[in-house]
């Protein structure tokens, strides 16, 4: 949580783009292959927020519950078809490490409906 704070200050301070921060739950020890793939999605989720989707908020949501930890990161900007776009490096990427740790990572977008991006992740 502490790693997960100093990452929205800065992101906030660079990119100029509030974030409202929310943790449900009690925060488990998780390994550390998971705590490292969620501060990378949300990483690249928020820098994919920045670059291109001219929002002007982002909602993060990380919440434990038995059995299982949930990520939510959506913005409010221009959204796209994702149907119609061919994924960087930094979609895939974020996909490769959840579904390597038996996790699931969605995508939800519409052009002038904004992102949303969820993984859900085995334990908790």
């Amino acid at each position: 949580s502490e790693a997960l704070s100093r990452l929205v200050r800065e992101f906030e301070s660079v990119s100029g783009i509030p974030v409202e921060l929310k943790v449900e739950g009690t925060e488990p020890t998780l390994p550390v292959a998971q705590r490292v793939a969620l501060y990378r999605v949300i990483q690249e989720a928020l820098a994919n927020a920045f670059k291109h989707s001219g929002s002007l908020r982002v909602e993060l949501r990380l919440a434990f519950t038995p059995g299982e930890t949930s990520l939510c990161v959506e913005d409010s900007g221009r959204g796209f078809d994702p149907s119609t776009v061919r994924p960087g490096h930094g979609l895939g990427n974020m996909r490769t490490r959840i579904e390597e740790l038996e996790g699931r990572l969605t995508l939800q977008s519409a052009p002038g409906e904004g992102t949303r991006v969820q993984v859900s992740l085995p334990g908790g």
